[in-house]
């Protein structure tokens, strides 16, 4: 598919609504603790860009750009909500252009694989023998809570140690969260 009919398709899909929930009621406490920029009004975490971008994609971009600022985001300058109109159209491209090569790999790598919208979106595509995952921060608990169903190798790549011990497959797509 072209990245507008994956618009469309994950429009009311039940995962990314799921996710949208789970990332909810599952928020990183204190917000601190994770990828940030700003204070007070002009906070923008991890969390609220994951927020933002799956519901994006759950109704659509021309909805999106409609649809009230939720409260906490009101005159945040650190806010964008074409910002995130531009990454949920990098994603759609990405999605697009592993589609093509997906039956040539049966594992994938995803760098900075943060709260995991790349995971959902990834496995529209089909099972995956293996995912792994690494990032500077541990949401391995909250990878494995949401994607009970995958197998997800996570990895934080605060520790250089075991970053460096981590034995990856020869034949596996690399996702590094900007390209293919």
């Amino acid at each position: 598919m072209n990245p507008k009919d994956w618009e469309k398709f994950l429009i009311n899909q039940k995962q990314i609504g799921d996710m949208l929930h789970y990332t909810i009621y599952n928020l990183i406490y204190p917000l601190e603790n994770q990828n940030h920029i700003g204070e007070g009004k002009d906070f923008w975490c991890s969390d609220w860009w994951t927020i933002e971008v799956l519901k994006c994609f759950y109704i659509g971009k021309d909805r999106y750009m409609s649809d009230p600022i939720p409260r906490r985001l009101e005159g945040n300058k650190n806010f964008s909500r074409q910002k995130i109109i531009e990454e949920v159209q990098f994603k759609l491209e990405l999605i697009s252009k592993i589609e093509e090569i997906k039956d040539n790999y049966d594992s994938v790598y995803i760098s900075m694989i943060g709260r995991g919208v790349d995971v959902l979106l990834i496995g529209f595509l089909k099972k995956w023998k293996k995912i792994w995952g690494s990032d500077d921060h541990d949401y391995e608990q909250y990878l494995k809570g949401f994607f009970k169903d995958q197998n997800i190798v996570f990895f934080n790549t605060s520790d250089d140690y075991t970053f460096n011990q981590i034995k990856l497959p020869e034949s596996l797509v690399i996702l590094n969260g900007e390209n293919l």
